[in-house]
Formats: structure tokens, sequence, C-alpha cells
């Protein structure tokens, strides 16, 4: 990772999204001191890992300590809705300390509820699957290693949804 880092400095990327846990489900401070070191200037944001963590709370003051400039969580459950409530919490500790970005599940029919409950950074997808426009197809062989995955589809960002997000945030 921090080979990975150097490289990502070197070739001017604004920002990297990373995270290391213990195995006792605790931040592994130095580990990612020395990621934050390595990532110099570029924004650096860690991952749900704090949703797998020991405590999310706990976890957030550390990484508010260490210069984190955001923190994507789900609230420590599947979606950002289902945890709306421990976002909505980790957001009023993190006060204007570090931003609080609600990921996984966001979309048009719920966006404006999330903001409501304080948060202002978002993490969507906003994609769907696409059929690819290959005509030729071998039945025969399957690329990715999961039986069931469509060999033919990609996933595409949906331009409508992006823009019913938009609108639902700024009314």
């Amino acid at each position: 990772m921090l080979y990975d880092l150097e490289m990502m400095q070197e070739l001017g990327f604004p920002g990297v999204v990373t995270g290391v846990l213990l195995p006792n489900g605790r931040s592994d401070l130095h580990r990612m001191s020395m990621l934050k070191q390595v990532a110099g200037n570029m924004e650096f944001c860690v991952h749900r890992c704090i949703d797998m963590s020991e405590n999310s709370f706990t976890m957030l003051e550390e990484l508010i300590q260490l210069g984190v400039k955001r923190v994507l969580s789900s609230g420590r459950y599947n979606t950002a809705v289902a945890g709306i409530d421990v976002l909505k919490e980790l957001n009023e500790q993190a006060g204007n300390r570090i931003e609080i970005m609600a990921g996984s599940g966001v979309n048009s029919t719920n966006i404006l509820h999330l903001k409501e409950a304080g948060i202002r950074h978002f993490h969507a997808s906003a994609g769907r699957p696409e059929t690819s426009p290959m005509t030729y197809r071998n039945s025969e062989v399957n690329m990715g290693n999961e039986q069931g995955t469509d060999e033919y589809a990609r996933y595409e960002a949906n331009e409508e949804e992006i823009r019913a997000m938009l609108q639902n945030l700024n009314g």
C-alpha cells in the first residue's frame, strides 16, 4: 500500500481512500499513520473499515487526531439508510473536524433523508447494468470466476439517477 501511495503521489492523484484494522477490530494507527505520511498533501479518506471496527466512535476520534479529511461509512449497517442513526451520531461527534460521507445504497429515493439527518457528503455508484454491444458470445467461457455473472453486461453511470439525486438535494 505504501508503494501504491508513492506511485499515486508521483502521478499527481488528488486523494486516496484506505484504512487498516487490527485483527481485534481496532484501528491500526501505526500503519495508517505511515500511509497518511506517505500520502502527504493528498486528501486522505478512510473507507468503511470504521463500520467494521470494534468502536466506530473511538476510531473516529483517532482518525481526527491522525488528520484524516473524511470517513466513508454506512453507519455500521449494510446500507447508509439502515445505519442513519449511527451516521447522525458520528456526524454530530465529528462537528467540523472531519467529514462524514454516507455510502452504501445511497440513491435518489433516500439521499434527502440522509441530508435531513445532517449528512452533507455522499458516495453513490448511481449506476446500472447495461447490455454489452458485443454480438459474438462464447457461452462456454466465463471470464469472471462467479457462475451466473453476465459476461456481456457492464456497469455504467446512470445520468438520470445522478440528476435525480442532485435535484432532491438542491430542491
